[in-house]
């Protein structure tokens, strides 16, 4: 059985340091079925649990952007990576989910566990 630990950080950026806020939340999800995600902004963002890929996981997200891997070092949000993505993610792997905003938003950092 697969399991994900989901770190969401709700974020905002304002002009002054009293205008900005960030809020952490962690949650642990069984895999079994899809998932639906709040930000910090009112809207739900849902990935698709689409079952064993090899000894893989495969997923697929709409509108938020992935990073992976090297990525995961990178400061930044790629805005033009909310497009509809599947992928598959390894026992053990970490990936991050950003909402494609400027000033407010959300980050998902998701790590995917077998057997747990």
């Amino acid at each position: 059985m697969w399991t994900i630990h989901i770190e969401r950080v709700n974020w905002s950026g304002g002009p002054t340091p009293a205008d900005c806020f960030v809020s952490k939340k962690v949650e642990r999800f069984d895999a079994a079925e899809n998932l639906q995600l709040p930000d910090g902004i009112g809207r739900t963002h849902q990935i698709r649990i689409l079952g064993a890929a090899g000894n893989g996981l495969r997923i697929a997200v709409e509108d938020l952007s992935v990073k992976r891997g090297e990525q995961l070092q990178s400061r930044g949000i790629d805005l033009t990576g909310c497009r509809p993505q599947e992928l598959v993610v390894d026992p053990g792997e970490t990936i991050e989910l950003n909402t494609c905003t400027l000033d407010a938003g959300t980050t998902y950092r998701l790590t995917f566990e077998f057997g747990a």
